[in-house]
């Protein structure tokens, strides 16, 4: 599962990992919860790829409304083939979402205790996601969820779940909407080892609770 996640600097980052025509505006936040507005590359059907700003919690095509994000913000890696919201996204609309690191929880001392996970050399975290576009009523709104699968053996004492961690190696492939080979893409959907972590106060619980504090380690 990633209920919480950051994305600071990995915007500017990914810049240098993936070639994005286009600009955006530097978008800051220490405590993304579902709903929120996060930043996603996608490709383009010109081949370029594209930086823009999606609801996290994908809202399928055939949504009556937009409640049904809230229970779609992650997507198991193991039924994205199965699952009506994901199958047609999973061939047709994959992304990745640039992140700082990401929250999880575990239970210490009957308390919950969360703990910011990131990669080792401070570099981004490009996590894989997919994309929809949902329309209804005149309203437009682009959506987008994380991709997660079993948690590496180093982690899976803070959470059995974990997202899909691409590499750069993997990055364009994932992002090649023209690649529907899905052999190729379930490939890539399993769990990346050697991420760093560090408890983090309680606080971040709260969504207002959103500034670069967030992510410093606490004693423990």
């Amino acid at each position: 599962m990633c209920g919480r996640f950051v994305q600071a600097t990995a915007i500017e980052k990914v810049r240098l990992i993936i070639d994005i025509a286009n600009q955006l505006d530097s978008q800051t936040n220490f405590n993304i919860a579902p709903s929120t507005a996060i930043a996603c590359v996608r490709q383009l059907a010109d081949g370029s790829n594209h930086l823009g700003l999606m609801r996290w919690g994908l809202i399928p095509t055939w949504a009556k409304d937009i409640k049904t994000s809230f229970k779609t913000f992650n997507a198991r890696a193991e039924t994205l083939k199965e699952k009506a919201s994901f199958k047609a996204a999973y061939k047709y609309r994959r992304c990745i979402i640039p992140a700082d690191g990401y929250y999880e929880w575990h239970t210490e001392n009957k308390k919950k205790q969360p703990y910011f996970i990131y990669h080792s050399d401070q570099q981004p975290l490009l996590l894989a996601g997919l994309w929809e576009l949902w329309q209804h009523d005149g309203m437009s709104i682009e959506s987008a969820t994380i991709i997660t699968t079993a948690a590496s053996q180093d982690i899976q004492f803070i959470h059995p779940r974990m997202p899909v961690v691409l590499t750069t190696q993997q990055a364009p492939q994932w992002l090649d909407v023209h690649q529907q080979d899905s052999k190729q893409c379930d490939a890539l959907l399993h769990a990346q080892a050697g991420l760093k972590w560090h408890r983090v106060d309680p606080k971040i619980g709260n969504p207002r609770f959103n500034n670069d504090a967030c992510i410093q380690a606490i004693a423990g």
